[in-house]
């Protein structure tokens, strides 16, 4: 039961039609997990505990840095030095003294974050790397409870609900349908070496955020079985169809190949210096798979396919013909290389190493000499 001075404080959440008092004492009864205390981990935690869940549990080992501040809106100049999760909990304690606050401040193995999750009914990814987001998924699945992803990177992030019943009845999908394997060493970039827009973890946080409320309330329709797509830059959004598959098959709507490179596949390159004797002497199809934004700026020319359009629009390339994909600094184009080699089977495709940056930086260096 809510008490009165609970009634008072989510008054105006309860005051929506379809939510009501029995969804909030719902809220009241949850628990949720959050694993990683940074810019993703800060919103989701913060308007969970206002909105009412139950209990939060925070895993972070790490502790605040000045470098921290510009996303991690839980955190303050003075906490500097301190551990993530234990500030956090006194924090979101000051925010709402209606729910609890458990802090775990350790880096989540599979032994360990096995037996923290174990006592809550979802778990909530705000990590920054590819293992964690593994693991998280892996002991959601062994748990048997719903996992709400995110990922963000430079001016782009994603959201999903995985391991969470469909609306047609199907069968959960998890985020090893969307990506089967860890990607290679090197192949993507942290948000440390590739930066971030500040305010795009409070955006993606905040999705985050409202579908662990519909998880937990049933209300609305989470984002099973989708991912969300969000570009900063043009402010907007796509919504791709995930499907449960096989590791043998490929996925039915969304290409993201981040994962699913097979043992001894590489991904074929070709160097800036390559690629200039190959464009004053062979004929090629050139692909820029950035932003409408990123092209605006600054562009190699060729037909314009922004990556998360490329399943729909590649019939607009002629596969017979030898292919260079181009983005910022090489890792969009390994994606569409893996996916227009392996799914689409193009004859010859070519990611441009180090991107369109690495071009206009020996572009300087010339210019010097």
């Amino acid at each position: 039961m809510l008490t009165d001075d609970e009634l008072g404080y989510y008054g105006r959440q309860i005051k929506l039609s379809g939510f009501g008092i029995e969804c909030q004492e719902i809220l009241k009864k949850s628990r949720v997990l959050i694993v990683g205390v940074g810019g993703l981990g800060c919103p989701i935690a913060l308007y969970l505990a206002a909105a009412g869940v139950g209990t939060i549990g925070l895993v972070d080992g790490d502790t605040v840095s000045k470098s921290n501040l510009h996303r991690q809106i839980i955190f303050s100049y003075s906490s500097v030095g301190e551990k993530k999760s234990e500030f956090a909990a006194r924090r979101l304690n000051d925010l709402n003294p209606f729910s609890q606050f458990v802090s775990w401040p350790v880096f989540g193995c599979e032994k360990n974050l096995i037996e923290i999750a174990k006592d809550y009914d979802v778990i909530v990814d705000g990590t920054d790397n590819y293992q964690a987001k593994y693991l998280i998924n892996d002991v959601a699945v062994i748990l048997g409870i719903p996992f709400v992803y995110g990922s963000i990177s430079q001016f782009e992030g994603q959201v999903a609900v995985f391991n969470h019943r469909l609306l047609d009845g199907g069968m959960p999908v998890t985020y090893r349908d969307l990506f089967p394997e860890p990607p290679p060493p090197g192949f993507s970039q942290s948000c440390t070496e590739a930066g971030v827009l500040g305010v795009l973890p409070g955006i993606i946080g905040l999705m985050q955020a409202n579908e662990v409320i519909k998880v937990l309330t049933r209300i609305g329709e989470p984002l099973s079985g989708k991912l969300l797509s969000f570009d900063a830059l043009a402010c907007q959004s796509k919504i791709h169809k995930i499907s449960k598959r096989s590791f043998l098959s490929p996925p039915e709507a969304c290409f993201e190949k981040q994962s699913n490179i097979h043992k001894g596949f590489e991904i074929s390159v070709l160097t800036v210096g390559e690629f200039l004797n190959m464009k004053s002497s062979i004929d090629f199809q050139l692909i820029d798979v950035r932003s409408k934004i990123e092209r605006e700026a600054d562009s190699l020319g060729g037909i314009h396919i922004p990556l998360l359009e490329l399943p729909d629009r590649v019939s607009e390339l002629r596969p017979e013909l030898r292919t260079v994909v181009y983005c910022d600094s090489g890792g969009r184009s390994a994606k569409a290389q893996i996916y227009l080699s392996e799914e689409c089977e193009f004859l010859e495709v070519y990611s441009l190493a180090g991107g369109i940056a690495a071009l206009r930086d020996q572009q300087k260096e010339g210019r010097k000499q």
